[in-house]
């Protein structure tokens, strides 16, 4: 091909902005690029539960202030009458929702005396206290809400999360149906009837024993899946794990936690 010579003016015009001869690196720092994002969508940001924030999963955890609990009541649409933030007793941690429309707020695990909680306490019937406990408000703090650390070699890539693994180990503080034996090395030391109570549900939390002892029940990979055959009926509505609305994780179906079945959905080892 002829090589080409331009016969107009050489010089780029002034109006024309100069590009950078360097791109400019993304900060980390709190004010452009938080380094964990709290709540960042509406259909995820708080859920609710009856048992404790952390039966969950490890994407919630409990509300951490009074003004946080305000808010996830709110977002559930309930009618506040009355807000306690610093209830007598010990009670669970974070915020409890009760059926009169109050809202105590118990604390966080290692606060001032009179704002200190039990991290061990349910969400429902604590200290003998009957029906009207409703349940607790919990927050999502999941990995994936996180945004990604900038650091590109080339211009092509693009930044990655790195996914948190799962550890499989027994949970010290799981008790089936709250009682002492209920612990996983009490509740799963005979192996003849090891495989049998692995596969109990504890109806009135919700929850399966393998999926809180699995290293005991030798549960580990399929923990952190879904049931592919599972289906639930809310309402008119049907789903399955795949079109389950995240909201619904702390929801009961037949006695049975969503967040525990559909385990990957709700990021149940997150």
């Amino acid at each position: 091909f002829p090589s080409f010579e331009p016969t107009g003016p050489t010089s780029v015009p002034t109006s024309v902005p100069k590009v950078p001869t360097k791109f400019p690196t993304h900060s980390n720092s709190p004010s452009k690029f938080p380094s964990r994002s709290l709540n960042p969508t509406d259909d995820s940001k708080f859920a609710t539960t009856v048992t404790r924030c952390v039966d969950l999963g490890n994407a919630w955890q409990n509300v951490q202030s009074p003004d946080e609990c305000e808010e996830a009541n709110t977002y559930f649409g309930r009618t506040l009458t009355n807000m306690n933030d610093h209830p007598m007793g010990r009670g669970p941690c974070g915020c409890t929702y009760h059926k009169f429309g109050t809202l105590d707020w118990w604390g966080v695990q290692g606060g001032a005396r009179e704002t200190n909680c039990d991290p061990n306490k349910q969400c429902t019937d604590f200290n003998g206290r009957g029906e009207g406990d409703l349940g607790c408000y919990c927050r999502r703090v999941s990995q994936a809400t996180e945004f990604p650390s900038f650091s590109p070699t080339k211009l092509t890539s693009a930044p990655t999360i790195s996914p948190v693994k799962s550890v499989c180990v027994d949970d010290k503080t799981f008790k089936y149906k709250n009682k002492n034996f209920g612990k996983c090395a009490k509740f799963l030391k005979k192996k003849n009837k090891r495989i049998t109570r692995c596969n109990l549900w504890d109806k009135k939390f919700g929850r399966l024993v393998k999926n809180h002892c699995p290293e005991t029940c030798n549960y580990c990979a399929e923990r952190c899946q879904n049931d592919s055959e599972a289906k639930f009926t809310f309402g008119t509505k049907k789903y399955t794990c795949e079109t389950i609305p995240i909201k619904k994780c702390s929801k009961k179906f037949k006695k049975k936690l969503v967040s525990e079945t559909c385990r990957a959905k709700c990021q149940f080892c997150v």
